[in-house]
């Protein structure tokens, strides 16, 4: 029922997407990701009616229906006030996953017709349910990147992580490098629609909300809003990357990477 350019469409779809997960440039595929998948939503429709009338076309119309109604939620995730890009990869995945089964009962379907709609009503049911459960603060951790994070705070190194889930929800780990016993850990969430943000609290009472950008989907920067300690950080982004980012205090430098990064004399740095 549904024609062989949507599954072309929503496949090159899902593969604009996945180079956007693994860090691609988001200006160039994300729009990609979406014209694609418009394309093949408009192709779906356009095949669905006049396959009706065929004989057998009632064998696999639940899947159809299931895969038009997973593209349907997908594209108003994708084109709402507040998108949610997270769901609406994890459906695309869904999505083609149904369509193939749609062309494969395409050609195969024969007799035993009600027991097998039957089955694929029930699985597309439970998996939609999962689906929407991985977006969830337990199942986001099976869609998870972790990045080191280097900052700034209040003229201090501070080094650590920061952990990203699918779910459009992060937290975030530091250190200092000079007082072992200061500490900080926060939360930020990322949406295309409210901005990326979140707020970091430390062991000493210091605290400061801040806004990031991404540069891809796994590196970026940020800074803190007006009104609290000043902090400046990347993620995802080694030292000399960095440094056009940060906000160091006069007359320091970065030296090192990792556990080995210290925050020293901009004079004292000399190359081997």
């Amino acid at each position: 029922m549904l024609s062989a350019l949507a599954l072309s469409l929503w496949l090159a779809s899902l593969f604009c997407d996945l180079l956007y997960l693994g860090g691609a440039e988001a200006a160039i595929w994300a729009p990609l990701a979406l014209y694609t998948l418009v394309g093949g939503f408009a192709a779906a429709l356009a095949a669905a009616v006049p396959q009706l009338r065929k004989p057998f076309a009632i064998a696999h119309l639940p899947v159809a229906l299931i895969v038009l109604a997973l593209y349907a939620l997908n594209l108003s995730l994708r084109l709402g006030e507040t998108p949610s890009t997270a769901l609406a990869i994890a459906l695309s995945m869904v999505g083609v996953s149904f369509l193939a089964v749609s062309r494969w009962l395409g050609e195969r379907a024969k007799v035993r017709v009600e027991g097998l709609k039957s089955l694929l009503l029930v699985t597309g049911v439970a998996v939609s349910i999962g689906v929407l459960g991985w977006t969830g603060p337990a199942g986001a951790q099976l869609f998870s990147s972790t990045g080191p994070v280097i900052a700034i705070l209040d003229g201090e190194l501070l080094v650590g992580e920061a952990t990203g889930h699918l779910g459009g929800w992060g937290t975030i780990a530091l250190r200092s490098r000079a007082k072992a016993e200061r500490t900080c850990v926060g939360e930020f969430s990322y949406s295309e629609g409210l901005g990326d943000s979140g707020q970091l609290r430390c062991s000493d009472g210091a605290s400061a909300d801040f806004r990031f950008e991404r540069l891809t989907m796994m590196r970026g920067y940020g800074a803190a809003s007006p009104g609290g300690s000043t902090l400046s950080f990347t993620y995802g982004l080694s030292t000399e990357d960095s440094m056009p980012y940060l906000d160091l205090p006069p007359g320091k430098t970065l030296r090192g990477e990792g556990d080995d990064l210290e925050l020293v004399a901009a004079g004292s740095f000399v190359r081997p």
